[in-house]
Parts: C-alpha cells; sequence; structure tokens
C-alpha cells in the first residue's frame, strides 16, 4: 500500500479516538474503579489491544443510552384520578387475595400443613421432655 493509499483510506474511514481508562472515567465523572467494575460486569463496552483497555465516545455514548429512564408516564396523557393500577375512590376494587372455593383441596391442605408446621411451638430442648 503506498502512502497516498494509506492517506486516501485515513479519510474515508475515520479512526476513533481512543481514551484510556482515567480518561474515560473523567469524561463520566466518575471514579477509574467504578469504571473498571462496569467493564468486568459487562455494562460497557471496550477495545482491548494486548493488556491495555481503551474506550471511544462510541462506548461511552452507548453506555450512558442505556442508563436512559423514560419517564413513565405520557406528559400529554390526561391527570384526572389515579391510574389503573392504583384505582380511585370512585372505582370498585377486587378485593386481594384468592375468591373462596377456587383454591383447588390439595393445594389448601398442603397450605394448611404448612401453616401448622410452621406455627408450632418449639419443642422442649430437655432429654426426658420435661421443662
Amino acid at each position: 500500500m503506498t502512502a497516498r493509499d494509506d492517506t486516501i483510506r485515513r479519510t474515508l474511514v475515520p479512526f476513533p479516538q481512543l481514551m484510556s481508562e482515567q480518561a474515560a472515567a473523567e469524561r463520566l465523572d466518575v471514579h477509574p474503579a467504578t469504571l473498571v467494575r462496569w467493564r468486568k460486569r459487562g455494562l460497557i463496552g471496550f477495545i482491548q489491544h494486548g493488556r491495555q483497555v481503551r474506550y471511544t465516545e462510541q462506548h461511552l455514548l452507548d453506555y450512558l443510552t442505556q442508563q436512559e429512564v423514560r419517564p413513565c408516564r405520557d406528559p400529554e396523557a390526561p391527570t384526572d384520578g389515579e391510574s389503573a393500577r392504583t384505582g380511585s375512590a370512585s372505582e370498585v376494587t377486587v378485593p386481594p387475595g384468592a375468591a373462596r372455593g377456587s383454591t383447588r383441596e390439595h393445594d389448601r391442605l398442603v397450605a394448611h400443613h404448612s401453616a401448622l408446621t410452621i406455627l408450632k411451638p418449639p419443642r422442649s430442648s430437655s432429654r426426658n421432655g420435661s421443662h
């Protein structure tokens, strides 16, 4: 490859600016140890060349995009009353728990046995059963 070909290739395919861990941490305003932890957990992309770890602007942007929290509500939605999950004072709500007779016999017996086992008083610690 000639020097001219190399120059043309560099202008057509921009080489990403590589940042050290320290520079990337400063850019994200976190401690370098935090960035290392994120990298080891697979939360942020990186380039490893030998033992050197480097980051590009795109790695940092991708990480920040993943951390974005979208608003819970549509700002244009009406704000009358409560949301469908919490209900409102004027709406009839379904009582919590299972409806009477909706639990299968076997499940009911297992739940009863489990409750008896859990609520059973502790056994005496003496060998002959006396207190």
